[in-house]
């Protein structure tokens, strides 16, 4: 049985890049190439999205490849919440996944707890509801902001919203960057357990003890899934908690395109592009600062905190910003940067595809 593989750049956005000329970049004979042409259009026009192909570049293996949406970036089981056998570990798990964990305690014990762990732990919870309700949220506003249309300050919140969870979502995260920000919810969440173990430790029996002994053992997973559960539903919002941000759509012509990435909300300085790679991560207090999301090869969102933009606007963009933004997500890319086609005149002159290297802080 396969397992569910995660998006952490949705399939809403990922559904524009969906490639007719992905065949080219298959290594393959010429009347391969014929059918996986063929094939690949009966997809995009019948087919399943997560079937539909896709231009991707691959930073590690430094090649062009044609591969599908369900594949791109995407990991197995990247939100799942593991599932325990004993009871009072799931009645724990699923208290601390609750949107009112800041409420009083003290009427939790141990038969309170037991009973939040009768039934079994969903392992999709959190793909269900906190970001899928995220990325439904999102994914209703893109026909409007496609189409140059105006939105609600509401609506502006849910894209900044959507863009903030973005640098939080991918693996790249999780791999680089979640033990050095986690570590006091790491020890918060310890003494809240140990704050629990008081609570219940008249009514705790000796075989559940154990329990607490494995759930600590498993903290940082299970403080990764707290994490993306609150960032997600409880209205995380790391630029406006700082400072006002600003949201431009920029709009460019199909003749130069926008890419996409799996690592395009890093913020960066425009005017500093060559030093993405050995730089700390700007703070967007200053104004300098962007973030960037592409909507599709024709719109790409950008947020900054700069006064002198106006809350919400459209703008038509030159070729020579979109090259511009294109090499800063292509720079920002942990491996997979997505194309529309296999077009490589998207970039600036100096940034070459195949002397990209690793960043030294995504």
């Amino acid at each position: 049985m396969l397992m569910p593989r995660h998006h952490y750049i949705p399939i809403s956005v990922l559904r524009t890049f969906a490639s007719r000329d992905a065949w080219k970049v298959v290594a393959v004979p010429i009347e391969i190439k014929r059918r996986i042409a063929s094939s690949d259009r009966n997809y995009i026009e019948h087919g399943q999205p997560r079937n539909w192909p896709v231009v991707i570049y691959d930073k590690r293996e430094k090649r062009f490849t044609r591969s599908t949406i369900g594949r791109t970036c995407s990991a197995p089981q990247l939100y799942k919440v593991p599932d325990y056998d004993d009871q009072l570990i799931r009645g724990i798990v699923r208290l601390n996944l609750r949107e009112d964990i800041d409420e009083d305690l003290r009427g939790f014990n141990f038969e309170a707890l037991m009973k939040l762990g009768v039934e079994p732990l969903d392992s999709e919870w959190i793909e269900r509801t906190a970001i899928g309700n995220l990325d439904r949220d999102f994914g209703r506003l893109l026909p409007l902001l496609r189409d140059a249309q105006p939105i609600s300050s509401e609506q502006i919140a849910i894209v900044l919203r959507f863009v903030a969870f973005a640098r939080f979502r991918i693996p790249l995260w999780r791999r680089r960057y979640f033990s050095e920000r986690h570590s006091g919810l790491v020890r918060s969440l310890k003494e809240q357990i140990d704050h629990i173990s008081q609570i219940v430790k008249n009514d705790l029996p000796e075989e559940f003890r154990e329990s607490l002994v494995r759930l600590n053992r498993d903290m940082d997973e299970h403080v990764y899934h707290m994490a993306m559960m609150r960032y997600a539903s409880n209205g995380f919002d790391a630029l406006s908690a700082m400072v006002k941000p600003r949201v431009k759509v920029l709009h460019t012509l199909p003749s130069v395109p926008f890419v996409t990435c799996d690592n395009p909300a890093r913020p960066h300085k425009p005017t500093q592009l060559r030093k993405i790679f050995d730089r700390g991560l700007p703070g967007i207090g200053d104004p300098r600062v962007h973030m960037l999301y592409p909507i599709s090869p024709l719109d790409c969102i950008v947020i900054s905190s700069d006064r002198s933009w106006r809350d919400f606007v459209h703008q038509d963009v030159t070729v020579s910003s979109v090259k511009a933004i294109n090499t800063a997500l292509a720079i920002m890319a942990d491996e997979q940067i997505i194309f529309s086609s296999p077009n490589t005149s998207v970039f600036e002159h100096w940034m070459k595809l195949d002397r990209l290297r690793p960043l030294l802080r995504p």
